[in-house]
């Protein structure tokens, strides 16, 4: 193998490790709200905050950070967000309460939006074609949603064996050796710093304007909504669902966190074979099926976890876990494909210049979907109860269902266009 493809393998799995070490950390969020509820005694309705400031910390770093990570630098940028993250792990292994649950959060948001806006800017650098970079945000987000699920289990390992805030101290480490992968990989940036320092600072007020103006265009005006009610659906659902299966199926908290990871296994398994349907079959098709078929299956959640007997014994093993458990996962394989679809056809449809200001546009808006979504199931779950908090995500899969034709349309459209643009391009060299 030559220097150069062994450089691009170990940049690739770089890559992959800074992505999917935030999936952890990010997703801890049901884990922790159930840890604070019932061993910290913090109410819900507070708890229901604790979105608003991981979110709010990946807005500020998406909106304010992401058009000065090309002139800082994508390693740079790489590694200070793995000590972000590592310092907000060791700060709540040693220090755990409510206040520096927010701490954590924050440390974690801002680092985590510096490394999938760098990722993703990455990407856009070793993909030069619409394709390949399609696949590399696949594998990515496939990738991510394995370690969530991963995540859970490992959660659920230390909540058996030792007080649940050990789990920050293994996870502290882990953000260590990213630290250090990073800092042994080469990244060649020299296609991002051409051209003079005063060039650069142009450079980043440029990019920030140019985010700014790409939210009067339709094709992005869409994409942000759909982004914006689907990461309420995931987000919010996954927060919740270790303490909706603990308070309403019974379950043990240990093992409601392991049942709750099937959610995301669901999503890892759906995003990786919708990758491959959509091969086969119109992507619309794809998600339009899967969002109906999501809608059913929550309703029938719903319907029968009304049923389950809240004064029986609490369910301790898989044999004893209600059978109504076991449609959540199903749930997510259904809408699993609808993200990375969305946001590999917006990054796509731009010039590689581009792709840093719409990652972070991604970023801003699942954000903020993100913190409304998980406030607003974890308002209700307080005041109403969990079944009437589970409610809440038929809204959103509906609203997603009725914009995806339209926006089908306008990304053919674009797509049209840049094939022309291209043409003519071709045609003059």
């Amino acid at each position: 193998m030559s220097d150069a493809n062994k450089g691009n393998v170990m940049l690739r799995i770089t890559l992959i490790f800074s992505f999917i070490v935030p999936a952890v950390l990010l997703n801890s969020m049901g884990v922790i709200i159930l840890n604070l509820t019932t061993i910290h005694k913090v109410s819900k309705s507070a708890c229901g905050w604790l979105e608003a400031y991981q979110g709010g910390a990946v807005i500020v770093g998406a909106f304010v950070l992401a058009s000065f990570i090309p002139s800082f630098g994508y390693k740079k940028s790489l590694l200070v967000g793995s000590i972000l993250e590592a310092i907000g792990c060791f700060l709540m292994w040693k220090f755990a309460s409510y206040g520096m649950t927010i701490v954590y959060f924050i440390f974690c948001g801002v680092g985590f939006a510096i490394m999938k806006t760098t990722v993703f800017a990455l990407v856009g650098l070793i993909a030069k074609t619409p394709e390949k970079h399609a696949s590399n945000i696949s594998v990515l987000e496939g990738f991510f949603m394995i370690t969530v699920l991963s995540g859970f289990w490992i959660y659920g390992f230390f909540m058996d064996n030792y007080f649940w805030t050990t789990t920050f101290l293994f996870l502290g480490v882990v953000c260590i050796i990213n630290f250090f992968v990073i800092l042994v990989t080469y990244i060649d940036e020299s296609e991002v710093h051409s051209g003079s320092s005063e060039g650069e600072k142009s450079q980043v007020w440029d990019d920030m304007k140019n985010m700014l103006k790409l939210l009067y265009t339709p094709i992005i005006i869409i994409f942000v909504v759909i982004a914006f009610f689907y990461v309420f659906i995931e987000q919010g659902m996954n927060n919740w669902l270790p303490t909706f299966k603990t308070e309403i199926l019974n379950i043990d908290p240990a093992l409601s966190v392991r049942v709750a990871s099937l959610f995301a296994g669901g999503l890892a398994a759906g995003r990786l074979v919708g990758a491959y349907i959509i091969k086969k079959v119109k992507w619309l098709y794809v998600l339009l099926g899967g969002l109906a078929l999501a809608f059913i299956l929550l309703a029938a959640t719903i319907y029968f976890s009304q049923k389950v007997n809240l004064y029986g014994s609490v369910a301790h093993t898989w044999r004893e876990v209600p059978y109504v458990a076991y449609l959540v996962p199903l749930i997510g394989f259904c809408i699993a494909p609808v993200y990375p679809t969305v946001c590999s056809l917006v990054l796509s449809s731009h010039p590689t210049r581009m792709q840093s200001s719409i990652a972070g546009l991604i970023l801003f808006f699942s954000a903020l979907g993100g913190t409304i979504g998980s406030n607003i199931i974890g308002r209700l779950f307080n005041l109403f109860g969990g079944l009437t908090a589970i409610k809440v995500p038929l809204i959103p899969i509906v609203i997603i269902s009725l914009i995806l034709i339209p926006y089908y349309f306008i990304v053919k459209k674009v797509q049209k266009k840049n094939a022309i643009i291209k043409k003519r391009a071709e045609r003059k060299s």
